[in-house]
């Protein structure tokens, strides 16, 4: 769409960003009365409502007196943190749509190098420290948001948001595709970040003044560019457009954009045309306030047994008593009426109403899927073996699956692209240099063609998910090898080869550990030549006899019994005589 100029008396496109702003945060405020209680009785140091609450350090816990809610919803972040983007080990893997293109030696190659140095580029940016904020917030509040930008320092660089400080909006497919937030800087990030020419006179003055730690209210809009003008390739026309702008102000900080989609908002479940998800804490959050309510009681009735309201006589206002344990209330004998009794007996039912304690808790952990993140550490029988453990394992995966399945879609998936052209961008410029070296992704082989890749999750959640296929599998070779005896015929019915390689490629063995089409044919051509040449050298000998026997015989004299012994010769030596 082609941006036409602003007549006189008509919206800027700052007030244009600013009214649709204002419509988003309409759309998401039927959402904000549930983020508040979870916030209140599960997570009180995450979500940020108007501007000015960052870096406040103030009391937000006073509802909370059992945080088994809140330590549940870090078992979660923790698991899922463990369980699908472990930094400690390999948990996705390049591949290529064409099963055939993946048995080319360059190609498996390539990929194994550059999957490795995409891990090696998260792990030094702050991306596995983004990760459990990340994660808690998907559990809490259902969505998430971060951004990925390049960074010149670690390649790439993210920067998570708490439920709050953004806003929404998805497109005709329902895939969100724009992102408002409000950001609360100091002058000194500020104009380290736009530069002091492109600030408002209003934060100049500031640092001029020496006022760094002011604080600037900034909002940042990245939709896609629709006054993106197609032919152009500066940064004002590309696909996704990227604006800041001080709050009040008529003119942009920066106006830039970016090829691909900059940032992610995962959603843990989402129904119909909703635009954020719902989650694990809001399944949670009745049990979690009335955990609450039950810690209170539960107190009250042992401060009512242990130190019960009590009634005295009116003569004992004045004497002193002392309710301390091993003290001494000094009375009148002769006033025989005086007493301290309990007004009424409190008998707690302790067992009960920890039993019934229990209960609200077990299903805070059942919405968080505790049990199955803990499934292991929590066992009662130590002597489970691994398949019974394997079989508990993929029930819990039974009710965690879609929720995997729209995080890899929402989430992974969208990282490791956006990471992926960060580097080829940066690599690309250098492959017919005398810098090809330092690319970041080395030239791909011609044999790729310009294929495009898929990646393949190799977690521990994922290969638990793909366990079942493994099992099958190996089912179905221990079954034909049960009956190849009687049947040796049934070994033809199986390619072996390719379970090897549907078994690898499940439990996300390294691709060098496992040889492709082309190498194993020719190791096998190699392997058959050299039984070819061993046979024919043990035949050797044979052949020699055989060939003495022929010369001996050629030249024997026809006499009586020459033939008999020419025939003989030829016996000894193994060949049948003429």
């Amino acid at each position: 769409m082609k941006p036409q100029p602003v007549p006189q008396g008509a919206e800027s496109r700052i007030q244009r960003y600013n009214k649709r702003s204002a419509a988003l945060r309409t759309a998401r405020s039927s959402w904000e009365g549930h983020w508040h209680d979870i916030q209140q009785y599960v997570s009180p140091r995450s979500g940020r409502w108007t501007l000015g609450e960052t870096n406040q350090g103030g009391k937000k816990s006073q509802s909370i007196i059992n945080n088994a809610a809140t330590q549940a919803s870090k078992v979660l972040a923790a698991g899922m943190m463990s369980g699908l983007t472990s930094p400690s080990r390999p948990w996705f893997r390049l591949m290529t749509p064409s099963p055939d293109l993946m048995e080319v030696a360059a190609v498996k190659q390539w990929l194994y190098v550059v999957e490795t140095r995409l891990r090696e580029t998260l792990a030094r940016s702050n991306f596995y420290q983004c990760l459990p904020n990340i994660y808690r917030e998907l559990g809490d509040y259902g969505t998430a948001a971060m951004v990925c930008e390049p960074d010149a320092q670690q390649v790439v660089r993210f920067y998570p948001m708490t439920v709050g400080t953004y806003w929404l909006a998805t497109d005709d497919r329902r895939d969100v595709d724009t992102l408002y937030r409000e950001l609360e800087m100091t002058v000194r990030q500020v104009v380290g970040k736009f530069g002091y020419e492109n600030v408002s006179p209003r934060i100049q003055s500031a640092w001029d003044g020496a006022r760094y730690e002011q604080n600037v209210f900034v909002y940042h809009m990245i939709a896609p560019n629709e006054y993106r003008q197609h032919g152009k390739i500066d940064n004002k026309n590309k696909p996704w457009s990227s604006c800041y702008w001080e709050k009040g102000a008529s003119e942009f900080l920066r106006e830039s954009g970016y090829d691909t989609k900059p940032f992610v908002a995962p959603r843990w479940d989402v129904l119909g045309e909703d635009i954020y998800g719902s989650s694990p804490g809001m399944d949670g959050l009745g049990d979690a306030k009335m955990l609450q309510v039950r810690e209170i009681q539960q107190a009250q009735a042992i401060d009512k047994h242990v130190d019960p309201p009590t009634q005295a006589s009116p003569d004992l206002r004045n004497s002193g008593i002392n309710a301390l344990p091993g003290q001494t209330t000094f009375v009148n004998p002769n006033q025989g009426g005086s007493f301290i009794t309990p007004i009424y007996q409190v008998q707690p039912d302790y067992r009960g109403a920890l039993e019934d304690k229990q209960d609200i808790i077990g299903r805070i952990r059942d919405a968080y899927y505790t049990n199955l993140f803990l499934m292991l550490s929590q066992s009662d029988d130590p002597h489970l073996v691994p398949e019974v453990v394997r079989e508990l394992r993929q029930e819990k995966m039974m009710a965690l699956g879609p929720v995997l399945e729209r995080l890899n879609n929402e989430f992974l998936d969208p990282i490791i692209d956006r990471v992926f052209n960060i580097m080829i961008g940066i690599s690309q410029p250098l492959w017919n240099t005398q810098h090809a070296q330092k690319a970041q992704i080395p030239p791909p082989p011609l044999q790729l063609g310009g294929e495009p890749l898929r990646v393949e999750y190799i977690s521990v959640l994922a290969q638990a998910q793909k366990a079942l296929t493994v099992g099958t599998i190996q089912q179905v070779v221990q079954f034909v090898a049960g009956v190849a005896p009687a049947y040796p015929q049934a070994l033809d019915k199986v390619d072996i080869d390719q379970a090897i390689d549907e078994v690898a490629t499940d439990l996300g063995a390294p691709p060098s550990i496992v040889r492709s089409d082309d190498d194993v044919a020719a190791i096998r051509a190699q392997k058959a030549q050299q039984a070819q040449q061993q046979q024919m050298a043990a035949m050797a000998p044979a052949f020699a006899q055989y060939a003495q026997a022929a010369k001996n015989a050629s030249q024997a004299q026809m006499t009586p019994g020459s033939l008999l012994g020419a025939a003989g010769a030829m016996v000894n030596a193994g060949m049948p005589p003429q």
